[in-house]
């Protein structure tokens, strides 16, 4: 019965020896593997602010030739860009993505309201309390319902937009020239 248990021991601290060092291992591979980029909701709504122009008004005919001119003189190699189109598989991913984005930012709010509901609760049920304490927790509590009444409501309409377009699926992407 020893040897068995000797044998068994052994191979425990063999077992843990392994993990430890695949633990270790992999920190060291973390480590190395470059960073990504964590997008927030920030970077989201600059997408479509960036090189975005407000239109000019220009006073004078003369005033728009002699603009040009400047612009022809520091960049003589300047040519007018074509306009672009818009590939619908792009706006499809970037409309999905902003609604995947949406519903996260939704479940997070809801878990905050979730989580305020159960701290008026708890002040509510405290053991040690005032009524008046007790009055104000309620009223939490009720305007917090309420917020998470209007959150689960939006975060409801979001995904059944979202399923929608993933049911759809994304259009067929244009074949790009050569």
């Amino acid at each position: 019965m020893k040897p068995l248990i000797l044998i068994l021991l052994a191979a425990v601290c063999a077992q843990a020896q392994t993990i430890a060092d695949a633990a270790r291992r992999e920190r060291a591979r973390q480590a190395q593997a470059r960073t990504n980029k964590i997008y927030t909701s920030e970077d989201i709504k600059g997408i479509g602010t960036k090189g975005a122009t407000l239109p000019v008004e220009n006073p004078a005919p003369g005033a728009a030739a002699a603009a040009e001119g400047v612009v022809a003189a520091t960049n003589p190699a300047a040519t007018p860009t074509p306009t672009t189109t818009v590939d619908p598989f792009e706006q499809w991913t970037q409309e999905t993505t902003k609604l995947r984005t949406q519903v996260r930012e939704l479940l997070d709010q809801e878990t905050a309201i979730q989580l305020e509901i159960n701290n008026a609760t708890a002040q509510i049920n405290a053991p040690v309390t005032t009524q008046s304490l007790k009055d104000q927790a309620a009223r939490v509590q009720l305007a917090a319902q309420e917020k998470l009444i209007t959150v689960r409501a939006e975060l409801t309409r979001i995904r059944a937009e979202l399923a929608e377009k993933d049911l759809a699926g994304p259009p067929a992407r244009r074949p790009q020239p050569n």
